[in-house]
């Protein structure tokens, strides 16, 4: 399973919204999607993010497939008025069609965090600050990647698991 995803800061106040503009899966009904979309919703999380939108394609399964991990066609939408321009309109919207039937699709929308309350000093929330100490050797290296330092402990690279290159 597979998934693109596209995260906006938000205009206006603090915290961050996504658009997953993609999810395919080569084998549908074993649980990958389900499983897949649970995951990407934790990394959001963390990444204080608070709304996910999409639009679900019209072939019958998607539909089904969105709405039962929680999604669904909002009358009043989730996201502050600034944050639905169309990004051909300046916005950072991305709206999809139906080729076959030449006619927008329908945005759906799901909160998976408390939005945050106000700016406060920042437009962007703080990350959260632990010591290298309290986390696991691949929560250290995440920070460690995302700090700019891409580095391998002697103890990762002592048990087999150094980089490859793959991106793991």
């Amino acid at each position: 399973a597979a998934v693109t995803v596209r995260i906006n800061a938000y205009q206006n106040r603090a915290g961050r919204w996504a658009q997953i503009l993609n999810m395919s899966t080569r084998r549908e009904r074993h649980g990958f999607g389900t499983f897949l979309i649970a995951g990407l919703e934790e990394v959001l999380r963390r990444e204080s993010v608070d709304v996910v939108v999409l639009y679900p394609a019209w072939n019958g399964r998607a539909p089904t497939f969105w709405s039962s991990i929680g999604f669904s066609a909002c009358k009043a939408s989730l996201l502050p008025k600034e944050e639905l321009v169309p990004y051909e309109q300046g916005g950072p919207l991305l709206p999809e069609f139906e080729a076959s039937r030449n006619a927008p699709l329908p945005r759906w929308e799901k909160r998976i965090a408390v939005a945050p309350s106000s700016l406060g000093a920042s437009r962007q929330p703080k990350p959260q600050q632990a010591s290298l100490q309290q986390l696991s050797l691949e929560e250290q290296r995440r920070t460690r990647l995302r700090s700019g330092k891409n580095y391998v402990s002697s103890k990762t690279a002592a048990k087999g698991k150094g980089s490859s290159g793959s991106g793991a």
